[in-house]
């Protein structure tokens, strides 16, 4: 596969196919597993709300759950960005065009400006 098709399979993984309730990313087994496996299905003590939305295995110290960071605000914000790449993707919209929404100019960059 190229490396086109391969952005393309990632985006729709994440858009269609990844279970985010029941999901986590595993970079170290190049798949997925699931949260049963892990041990993350319970809220952690002392917590309030889940910590465990959108799991992403740390691949070096696999305890570590490097998504626990991400709320349920952020986790709506990052499936609507992967369901808009790709749908632009589906579309055939080029690279650049998806990712002009973040892309900073070069002006931006020398005043250290935001997105």
């Amino acid at each position: 596969q190229g490396l086109g098709e391969l952005l393309v399979g990632f985006f729709r993984c994440y858009a269609r196919e990844f279970d985010f309730k029941g999901g986590v990313v595993s970079v170290r087994t190049g798949g997925h597993l699931s949260k049963h496996e892990k041990g993350w299905t319970t809220k952690e003590r002392g917590f309030r709300g889940d910590r465990h939305l959108f799991c992403i295995e740390d691949p070096f110290e696999l305890t570590h759950d490097l998504g626990r960071v991400c709320d349920p605000q952020t986790l709506s914000e990052v499936k609507q960005e992967i369901a808009r790449a790709h749908q632009m993707l589906g579309a055939e919209a080029p690279l650049d065009e998806v990712l002009e929404k973040w892309a900073r100019s070069d002006e931006q960059r020398d005043q250290g400006g935001g997105k």
